[in-house]
């Protein structure tokens, strides 16, 4: 696997293999977004960011709005390091909620 260096994204599925070990082991680093699949991950994530005593200070968020074809699409993502060791893969984890 060519991964040194590198960074691979990949859905939710990957979580329950191998995949993110793998990848870190050669070297690369994953993101795995999660949206509604598997929902007791996305469930379990809900309550982890919806936390009001969390410390938030390592936490980064991202959004983007765009207007297009008739429809307005806001799309948001937050990213925190404190999940790195609680993923099955080994990797970080990133909760996406997009509306629409």
């Amino acid at each position: 696997m060519l991964c040194k260096g590198r960074i691979l994204t990949s859905d939710a599925a990957q979580s329950y293999h191998e995949f993110g070990r793998l990848v870190k082991r050669a070297g690369g680093e994953v993101v795995v977004f999660v949206k509604d699949n598997p929902p007791v991950t996305r469930a379990d994530l809900e309550l982890f960011f919806e936390d009001k005593q969390a410390d938030r200070g390592t936490w980064q968020s991202y959004e983007q709005v765009e207007k297009g074809h008739g429809r307005l699409e806001r799309r948001q993502i937050t990213t925190s390091p404190d999940l790195n060791d609680a993923s099955r893969a080994g990797t970080g984890v990133r909760w996406d909620r997009s509306f629409g």
